[in-house]
């Protein structure tokens, strides 16, 4: 539930948000996700017979790995197609789209070779638009971990009914 609550925080920011805030977004996270990590690490290692702890443990690194690489793409092309589908749907007709809609940075160096207003507001409505597909995955972060934290604790912590039927009371 940190780690949510830190998704949460990241969710919120804008234009205007202090490093500080952001920073502080990010390390609530992390210290959140940490943990479940390491335990995840520890349960799947501690669990398999010593002659095969290498074998665990490389298991859990690929998997571990594969799932951090999954997440940073499917993440990543919600962060894309919010930025494009609001860059697109925010700037005055008859610029130069291709161009600016490809990433961030690419849209900064068409925003300076126009330069002028027209420039100005490319990378005004750029930032709103990146900052908007930020404040998505964030929040698709924090409700995925906010389902993840209820289930686990569905199944994990045991209920007042098991135990009554575990007694016989």
């Amino acid at each position: 539930m940190l780690a949510a609550i830190g998704f949460g925080m990241l969710s919120r920011v804008d234009e205007t948000t202090s490093p500080t805030a952001l920073a502080t977004a990010c390390f609530t996270y992390a210290l959140g996700l940490a943990p479940v990590l390491n335990l995840s690490t520890a349960l799947i290692v501690g669990s398999a017979p010593p002659e095969q702890a290498g074998a665990a443990s490389a298991i859990s690194e690929t998997s571990s790995e594969f799932g951090g690489a999954l997440g940073i793409a499917l993440l990543g092309s919600l962060v894309t197609a919010v930025y494009r589908v609001v860059l697109i749907g925010d700037m005055p007709p008859g610029t130069l789209m291709d161009a600016a809609s490809s990433s961030l940075g690419a849209t900064m160096q068409e925003a300076n070779r126009i330069g002028g207003v027209l420039g100005a507001t490319l990378i005004e409505v750029s930032r709103e638009a990146f900052v908007q597909g930020l404040r998505a995955a964030a929040t698709v972060c924090a409700i995925v971990l906010v389902v993840t934290a209820l289930l686990a604790a569905r199944w994990l912590l045991p209920s007042k009914r098991m135990g009554d039927a575990a007694t016989g009371k």
